[in-house]
C-alpha cells in the first residue's frame, strides 16, 4: 500500500514548515522562518495522510494525485474545522478523522492538535485557512531534494 502524506506544522518560533511526504520519504517541502528565538517545538500541527493501492510512488505524480483529489481533501479539512469549531480538548489531541472513498480508492487521514489552550480554541480557524490554501500550497511545494542544505 501506497501513502502520500501532507503536513503544515506551525512552531512556538512562529515558523511554519509545509511538506509532502511520498511513500515515508520526503518529496516537497518548504519552511518559513519564525520571528522569534529558535524553537522547534509544535504550537499545532495537521497531517492528510491518503493510503491506496494504487497511488504514485513517483513524487511528482504523487503531487499531481492530490491536486486532483484536492477537492475531497478540502472537504475533509472543512469538516473537521466544522466538528471543532468549539475547540479541542487538550486530553483529546490529536483529534483524528478517517474515511475511505471507494470512488477515489483510497482512505484518508486527518489528524490535528494544539498544543497550548488559547491555540487549541482557534484550531478550526487554523483548518479552515490550510484547507483554503491547499491546492496552491501543493502547487508550489519545492522539491526536497532541491532545496540547499
Amino acid at each position: 500500500m501506497s501513502t502520500i502524506w501532507y503536513y503544515k506544522n506551525a512552531r512556538f518560533d512562529g515558523g511554519i514548515r509545509t511538506g509532502l511526504d511520498v511513500n515515508d520519504d520526503r518529496a516537497f517541502q518548504h519552511f518559513i522562518p519564525g520571528n522569534e528565538p529558535e524553537d522547534a517545538s509544535l504550537e499545532w500541527f495537521v497531517d492528510v495522510m491518503c493510503a491506496g493501492e494504487d497511488l504514485p510512488s513517483d513524487p511528482e505524480a504523487a503531487r499531481g494525485w492530490m491536486l486532483d483529489h484536492v477537492a475531497a481533501i478540502r472537504d475533509g479539512l472543512e469538516g473537521v474545522a466544522e466538528r471543532l469549531s468549539a475547540g479541542i480538548d487538550e486530553l483529546s489531541m490529536p483529534f483524528v478523522r478517517s474515511w475511505a472513498d471507494e470512488n477515489i480508492g483510497a482512505k484518508f487521514r486527518i489528524r490535528c492538535s494544539a498544543i497550548r489552550r488559547l491555540p487549541g480554541l482557534d484550531i478550526a480557524a487554523r483548518l479552515h485557512e490550510v484547507a483554503a490554501s491547499l491546492e496552491s500550497e501543493l502547487q508550489s511545494l519545492p522539491r526536497a531534494d532541491l532545496i540547499a542544505v
